[in-house]
């Protein structure tokens, strides 16, 4: 009761409780924290002042995803969450359309935007799964898009593609056991046998060893992991890998 009006001392200002909050943010590697999306403000063209000239708003999108992310997984109201699971589908076509044309070459690695991907991919297996029908569709067809275009003997970034592999054995064997989860990573593997078989030539196809990683075929990298997991002592592994096998015989035997 002395204390009286100094009790407001004991919380911190407005300007110190933001910064707390910003500083909470997750922050990519120093060389992604260029990447940013690009927005083009409108221009007056009545104004001849403004003939020639234009003005573009650079966000950076390392800022954006934590935030995206968790509303699109987690918020309760529905349009809040179709908003931001729509933001980001856009995000993940806008980063793979930069990854696609990145010119640092094909057999790349230490990509600029496996960090991206690592926080994305986790989202997007939970949203194709989500009970939010507009969610589902869009992400259940965007990951099998992802699947087929990771799923190329020449990736522009091989870490990307090995990013989505392991994200996907990640949800195969997710505890606690997530059946729609489970089976979507498992259609996802087969998916991404089939697409691999399907743009490799015979020749990459029967080999299993290479001076270089990015000549390996991507079936045999997957298939070498699964075997791993067979004889993981985890049982959801062996599981997982036990599920996968049973869908995928077919396609390579």
């Amino acid at each position: 009761g002395k204390v009286g009006g100094y009790n407001k001392l004991i919380l911190p200002t407005a300007h110190e409780t933001l910064q707390v909050s910003l500083d909470a943010i997750p922050r990519a590697r120093d060389d992604v924290s260029a990447i940013a999306l690009k927005i083009p403000l409108p221009v007056d063209t009545n104004n001849p002042l403004n003939i020639g000239h234009s003005q573009t708003v650079c966000i950076a999108i390392s800022q954006l995803l934590p935030r995206i992310i968790e509303l699109a997984t987690h918020s309760h109201e529905q349009q809040m969450k179709i908003t931001a699971g729509e933001i980001l589908h856009g995000l993940v076509l806008y980063i793979v359309g930069l990854a696609a044309t990145d010119p640092s070459g094909r057999t790349a690695t230490n990509s600029p935007y496996t960090c991206y991907y690592r926080k994305m991919f986790p989202s997007i297996l939970s949203l194709a799964v989500s009970d939010e029908l507009l969610c589902r569709e869009l992400f259940s067809t965007l990951f099998f898009q992802l699947v087929r275009w990771f799923s190329g003997y020449n990736q522009v970034h091989t870490d990307d593609s090995q990013c989505m592999i392991e994200c996907i054995l990640d949800g195969l064997c997710i505890i606690p056991v997530d059946n729609g989860i489970r089976e979507l990573c498992s259609n996802g593997l087969v998916e991404y046998v089939k697409w691999s078989i399907k743009q490799s030539t015979a020749s990459q196809l029967r080999s299993t060893s290479a001076s270089s990683d990015s000549s390996i075929s991507p079936i045999h990298t997957l298939i070498s992991r699964l075997l791993v997991y067979c004889v993981h002592p985890t049982v959801s592994k062996r599981y997982g890998a036990a599920i996968v096998f049973r869908k995928v015989y077919k396609h390579i035997g």
